[in-house]
């Protein structure tokens, strides 16, 4: 028994040492058909690696969003500038609070911000958030706090991905890799907004999902509400509006609605009949310019309370 532990441990760091070996390798030639457990997509919609390519210039700010795309589509961070509030917009693609967290512990002690908005909704609660991570992993340069994240979530896909961002961050395979600010649809505005160009509405049918909040996503949230507090941070909860029909699916508004003001400062715009009017959506989660410029605007009163 002995020799066969021995014999096991001895095989174990050639295991892996291969097993990384055929992920990289798998990452580089593999069709991306094949690659059900791997998703690395650098530059990938959302604007993700623009974002974090300029978050690294910035230095005390006044005002920090953090959310999914109702975050980085819906704080336009020209409107909070030009009213003195330094803005940067952190948000991501189905960015959910296990990654609002890691961001923000990453990114703290560099911003130092003196208020922030964490965009919510009770989608990104109970989602797994395997998305959003494998978002960051692809867009960010990686270090060792990250595997705190992918260890957290425990999921295959999050852990090749990871190992292979790595791979292309150590032999620098992203060095020269350029994002357009300016598609056929978006336009990137520094400080982390991206701009709808087309206003016209559009429908979009996604079945909500309405399991039980992700506890692991819970336990994220419940630690970026204890930093704010110890560290004299105004934090300021906000779901962003949507159109009626999508937000009334939902069963457990009222739930949801009670969980987040018991633990900080919640606004649910929803509930303003400013935002019954489709013609302030592009789609069916979604404001255009118009709708992001009277919320917006309604954000700077909360902020001046």
């Amino acid at each position: 028994m002995k020799r066969f532990l021995l014999s096991l441990m001895c095989f174990m760091p050639i295991a892996i040492a291969l097993y990384i070996f055929i992920v990289c390798l798998f990452g580089e030639f593999a069709n991306d058909l094949f690659k059900t457990n791997l998703n690395y997509r650098i530059g990938s919609y959302g604007h993700m690696f623009v974002r974090l390519s300029e978050i690294k210039a910035q230095k005390k700010i006044d005002l920090l969003v953090l959310g999914s795309s109702h975050a980085y589509r819906g704080f336009d961070t020209r409107i909070f500038n030009k009213f003195g509030y330094k803005t940067f917009n952190l948000g991501s693609s189905s960015q959910t609070p296990i990654q609002s967290n890691y961001l923000l512990k990453k990114y703290f002690n560099q911003l130092k911000p003196k208020i922030i908005i964490l965009e919510v909704n009770w989608d990104n609660f109970v989602s797994d958030g395997v998305e959003s991570t494998l978002d960051v992993i692809a867009n960010d340069k990686n270090d060792l706090s990250i595997i705190e994240m992918a260890l957290s979530q425990n999921h295959i896909k999050i852990y090749n991905t990871l190992i292979y961002g790595f791979y292309r961050d150590i032999f620098n395979r992203n060095i020269g890799f350029q994002q357009l600010l300016n598609t056929s649809e978006d336009i990137y505005i520094p400080g982390g907004y991206v701009e709808k160009k087309s206003p016209k509405f559009y429908h979009v049918q996604r079945d909500r999902v309405c399991n039980e909040i992700n506890r692991k996503q819970e336990e994220s949230f419940n630690e970026i509400v204890s930093l704010c507090k110890s560290q004299k941070i105004r934090l300021i909860l906000i779901q962003a509006p949507v159109t009626k029909d999508f937000y009334h699916f939902n069963p457990n508004n009222i739930a949801f609605d009670k969980k987040m003001k018991l633990l900080s400062e919640y606004y649910n715009f929803n509930d303003s009949t400013q935002f019954s009017d489709k013609s302030l959506f592009y789609d069916d989660e979604h404001l255009n310019q118009s709708g992001v410029e009277i919320f917006n605007y309604e954000t700077l009163n909360i902020l001046r309370l």
